[in-house]
């Protein structure tokens, strides 16, 4: 594990680098950002889907088995 004194020594490296971005660069992250954003939603809403699919796959069987009892 990181000792506190080294992740502040990382903090500082890291927003020491961030100043250094340029606004192209800036704009860039913000861009690819904004894509996973999206990306990741229309994952999440792929998961959603299929567990609503799984859920009336599910109730179909229990309706098929209770019609051959």
């Amino acid at each position: 594990m990181l000792a506190q004194d080294e992740i502040l020594r990382n903090i500082r490296v890291l927003t020491g680098g961030i100043d250094l971005v340029t606004p192209d660069e800036r704009h860039l992250i913000d861009e690819k950002t904004s894509i996973a954003d999206r990306n990741l939603e229309n994952i999440l809403l792929g998961v959603e889907e299929a567990q609503v699919m799984v859920a009336l796959a599910s109730h179909f069987q229990n309706l098929e088995a209770d019609k051959q009892v």
